[in-house]
C-alpha cells in the first residue's frame, strides 16, 4: 500500500511534464506560423506601397504636363497675332519674294513709274513688300478661272544688266495628272499616294508597375519578372503615340496591329536578369518569326550566379494591313528587368512600297 502511494507523485510529475512539453511545442508552432503570416503580409504591404508610389509618380507627371499646358495656353493668349503686332493677314502668311517684282502685261501700254503703287517697309525685317499682289495680274486670274491652264513666268536680262519684261508660257497638264469623269470632261488630279507623307511610327516601353502585375506570382521587386507562356505583355505606348484604335499602330494586349502597309524598320530590346547562360527572344509577324536575338554568358561563378544582359535586334520587314507583331521567349521563362528604359520595342515606316 505504501508502495502504491509512493508511485502516485511520480505519475503526476510525468503527466505534468508531458503536458508542459506539448504546450511548449504548440506555442512554438503557433509562433512560427504567426511569423510566416506576418512576413507574407509585410511583403504584400511592400508591393502595395510600391504600387502607390508608382501611381503618385504618374499623378505628378500628369500634373506637371497640365501645368505646362496651361502655361503654353497663357503665352499663346497673351502673344500678338503677328510679329509686328498688327492684325493677321492671309497675304503675309503666303508672302513670297517673287511678289516683289513689278509684273506687267506685255500688251498693256507703258506705265509711268510714278503711277505705281507705293511700297511699305516692314519694321522688323526691313524687307520691301509690294502692296500690288500678284493675284491681281490677268494671267493669274485666267489660271484661277481655268485650273487646267498653268502659267510659267520667265524673267531674263540683257547684256546691260537691264531686266526685260517677264514672258508667260502656257503649260498643259501631264497625262498622269488628269483623269476623266463619266461626262468626259477632264479634271485636274495628281496621282500621289496620300500615305507617302503621313508618318507611321510607334514606340512601346515595358511596364511592370501596372495593376496587372501587382501580386502575381511571376512578378518580383524592382521590375524583375518572368513572362508566362513565354509571351511578352505589359507594354505601354510612349506619350506621343496616339492612344486607342484611332492610331495607325494599335496595341491590343501582347499584339501590335499595323493598319498601314509598307516597309518598316522594327527594333526590340529585352534586358535579362537571371542565372541562365543563354537567353533570347524572337519577333513574330502573324506567328512567323522574322527576327531573333540571343545572348550567351560564360559561367565563371557557378550556376546560380546572376547574369545581366541586354539583347537588341532590328531590321527591315514588309508588313501588310492588319499584321500582328508579338515578342516571345526562345526557351523557358527567363527573368527580365521589365522597365521602359531597359526593355522596349517599336517600329516606323520607311517606305510605302519597295
Amino acid at each position: 500500500m505504501e508502495e502504491k502511494h509512493s508511485k502516485q507523485p511520480l505519475l503526476y510529475l510525468f503527466v505534468a511534464s508531458t503536458a508542459s512539453v506539448c504546450l511548449a511545442v504548440t506555442i512554438a508552432y503557433l509562433e512560427i506560423r504567426r511569423d510566416a503570416e506576418v512576413e507574407q503580409l509585410r511583403s504584400e504591404v511592400a508591393i502595395l506601397l510600391k504600387y502607390v508610389d508608382s501611381l503618385k509618380a504618374k499623378l505628378n507627371r500628369t500634373e506637371s504636363f497640365a501645368k505646362k499646358f496651361d502655361e503654353v495656353m497663357k503665352k499663346l493668349s497673351k502673344s500678338p497675332p503677328t510679329a509686328a503686332g498688327g492684325t493677321y493677314d492671309e497675304e503675309d502668311e503666303y508672302y513670297d519674294d517673287t511678289y516683289d517684282y513689278d509684273y506687267e502685261d506685255p500688251k498693256a501700254p507703258a506705265v509711268n513709274s510714278s503711277s505705281r503703287e507705293k511700297r511699305s517697309v516692314d519694321e522688323h525685317g526691313g524687307r520691301v513688300l509690294n502692296i500690288l499682289h500678284m493675284r491681281t495680274h490677268p494671267i493669274y486670274q485666267q489660271a484661277a478661272e481655268n485650273h487646267k491652264v498653268l502659267a510659267k513666268i520667265v524673267i531674263s536680262g540683257n547684256e546691260q544688266d537691264q531686266q526685260t519684261p517677264p514672258t508667260y508660257v502656257k503649260l498643259e497638264p501631264k497625262e498622269e495628272e488628269v483623269h476623266h469623269g463619266s461626262n468626259g470632261h477632264g479634271h485636274h488630279h495628281r496621282k500621289t499616294d496620300e500615305c507617302e507623307h503621313v508618318p507611321v511610327l510607334a514606340h512601346f516601353g515595358a511596364d511592370s508597375g501596372g495593376a496587372a502585375s501587382i501580386g502575381l506570382p511571376h512578378y518580383e521587386a524592382n521590375h524583375r519578372m518572368y513572362h508566362p507562356e513565354g509571351v511578352f505583355r505589359n507594354w505601354t505606348p510612349a506619350a506621343w503615340v496616339p492612344h486607342g484604335r484611332d492610331g495607325q499602330i494599335v496595341l491590343e494586349e501582347e499584339n501590335i496591329i499595323v493598319k498601314q502597309p509598307g516597309i518598316y524598320y522594327l527594333y526590340a530590346q529585352i534586358f535579362y536578369a537571371n542565372s541562365h547562360d543563354r537567353s533570347g527572344f524572337r519577333v513574330f509577324v502573324n506567328h512567323r518569326p522574322v527576327f531573333q536575338c540571343t545572348t550567351t554568358t560564360r559561367n565563371c561563378h557557378g550556376s546560380n550566379h546572376m547574369k545581366w544582359n541586354s539583347c537588341f535586334t532590328g531590321g527591315l520587314v514588309k508588313l501588310q494591313e492588319y499584321d500582328n507583331i508579338t515578342l516571345r521567349e526562345i526557351e523557358g521563362d527567363r527573368y527580365t528587368v521589365f522597365e521602359k528604359t531597359k526593355s522596349f520595342f517599336g517600329l516606323f515606316r520607311v517606305a510605302v512600297r519597295p
